[in-house]
Formats: structure tokens, C-alpha cells, sequence
């Protein structure tokens, strides 16, 4: 199941009814039960048998575990060797049972085989639902990818709007200056000194609404903070990639209004105005 042995050791085959009882707890139990010491060698009273509570020694402590889903915070967790259970637990175990198997084929055609053979050693075994773990992974996070499709949905559509306004506030500005470039060109301004204008405005423009942007994203990040797992609310890629784009198509309309602005005569520019 790839979860992490952090200290003492695992399971072995030694571990059966003829030795003496032993568990692997969670950290989680580790941190509640043992702040101040470690775990590993003390007893705990297990309560899995219709009798008084058991002793068991720990042996080992495994990494934390969600086993509910992705918002319920991992809770304590203990694991038993089978070859201990007691005999008042196997009938809870036998209805309570699931199986994972690792397969090296794929999950295809493992469903008929694993009924099979679990009916040829017990016929009145009930096999409920098989399925690989990347189903299991995706029906857990199938309605946070939902939520989250909607709101990048949204997202692109806001970024999309967001790269028109700003080439067409930029393509504007330009188109109403063509009377000053124009003067400016007859005045004996270069092409390079035009170019520059154009992209240093076009720059102060970008870096203001980028900042500000910035801003009001930081401060509304912690509304979507709940529905993200494995990515920071303040994920510094997902930043760099909307000012990347944004950057690039500031750039693109400062070029393309640049080579307007080079293309205008300026005794044309003048004698319209």
C-alpha cells in the first residue's frame, strides 16, 4: 500500500499465535499516546475479542493514513498480524475483509481470476465490488475534480478576457497617440526612441495590473484552499505561468502597435488631424 515504516521494524512470519502479540501503530497513535518517549517496545491494551482487552507490544511505527477521504484528517491507526487475531475475531474479520492485490499484468481480466479463486476455496464467500486502485483514487476525488474543473473553467475564461482587455487597451492607447507619434516622427524622433515609448508604457501597464492582480489573488486563495490537495493555495507556479502568458500577450500587443506606429507618415498623421 506504500505506506512508510517510519521506526522499529514490519511484520514477519515468526509473528503467529505461538509468540507474543504484537502491533505497528500509526504516528498519529505514537504522537496522542507517547509524546514524550518512543513507542516502540511499550504495551497497549488492544479490545478486539469478546473478552477483557489484550496486551499487545509495538513493534513498529507506520506513516499516517486518510482512510475516509482527502478533508478528514488522518486518524489513529494500529495493525495486527493475522496470524494473531484471536479466534472470537475471526467471524468480524471474515465479514469485514478487504483484499488488495498488487498485479504486475494490469487490472484487466484479475476480476474473473480473483473470484475464481476465492470460490474454489469457499463457495459461500460473497466477493463484493473489484476494482483498481485508480478507480478507488478517482471516485474519492471525483467531486473535488468537479468543483475544481468549474473554477479552472472559470479561470481560463477570466485569464482569456483578461489577455483581450489588455491588447486592446494597449492597441487603443496606441491608435489615439498617432497624432503625437506622428509629430514626433517629424520632429526627428527615431523609430528605436517610438519603440521604446510604446514598450515602456505598455510595461508600466502590464506590471501594474500584474501586482495588482497578484494581490487580490493572494488574498482570495484561502476561499480555495479547502478544495486543493498536494498543491500550496499560493502555488508559485500556477502564479508564473498566468503572468508568463500575461507577459506574453502584453508583449505581442505592444509589437503589433509598434509596428503600426512605425508605419504611420507623419505629413499623413498631421494633415488628418
Amino acid at each position: 500500500m506504500g505506506i512508510p515504516l517510519l521506526d522499529g521494524r514490519n511484520f514477519t512470519e515468526s509473528d503467529d499465535a505461538e509468540h507474543p502479540p504484537v502491533v505497528v501503530v500509526s504516528t498519529i497513535v505514537a504522537k496522542n499516546h507517547f509524546p514524550d518517549r518512543s513507542p516502540i517496545g511499550q504495551r497497549i491494551l488492544v479490545d478486539d475479542t469478546e473478552g477483557a482487552p489484550r496486551p499487545v507490544e509495538i513493534v513498529g511505527i507506520a506513516g499516517p493514513v486518510k482512510q475516509t477521504n482527502l478533508e478528514t484528517p488522518a486518524k489513529a491507526d494500529i495493525y495486527l498480524p493475522l496470524r494473531q487475531m484471536p479466534k472470537d475475531g475471526v467471524p468480524w474479520l471474515r465479514n469485514s475483509a478487504y483484499w488488495v492485490i498488487k498485479t504486475s499484468g494490469g487490472a484487466a481480466g484479475v476480476e474473473r481470476l480473483l473470484r475464481d479463486t476465492i470460490q474454489n476455496v469457499d463457495s459461500n464467500v460473497a466477493v463484493g465490488a473489484v476494482r483498481p486502485m485508480s478507480e478507488a483514487v478517482a471516485a474519492a476525488l471525483a467531486a473535488r475534480r468537479f468543483s475544481l474543473l468549474l473554477v479552472g473553467s472559470f479561470a481560463a475564461a477570466a485569464l482569456f478576457l483578461a489577455a483581450a482587455g489588455l491588447y486592446g487597451v494597449i492597441s487603443y492607447g496606441i491608435q489615439q497617440r498617432n497624432r503625437e507619434i506622428g509629430v514626433r516622427l517629424a520632429l526627428g524622433a527615431t523609430r528605436v526612441t517610438i519603440l521604446g515609448m510604446i514598450f515602456k508604457e505598455g510595461a508600466l501597464l502590464f506590471g501594474g495590473g500584474i501586482i495588482a492582480g497578484f494581490t487580490i489573488a493572494l488574498a482570495l486563495t484561502r476561499f480555495v484552499a479547502s478544495q486543493m490537495y498536494g498543491v500550496n493555495e499560493h502555488d508559485p507556479l500556477s502564479f508564473a505561468i498566468v503572468g508568463v502568458i500575461l507577459s506574453i500577450i502584453s508583449f505581442l500587443a505592444c509589437g503589433i502597435a509598434a509596428r503600426r506606429a512605425m508605419n504611420i507618415d507623419p505629413i499623413v498623421s498631421l494633415r488628418c488631424e
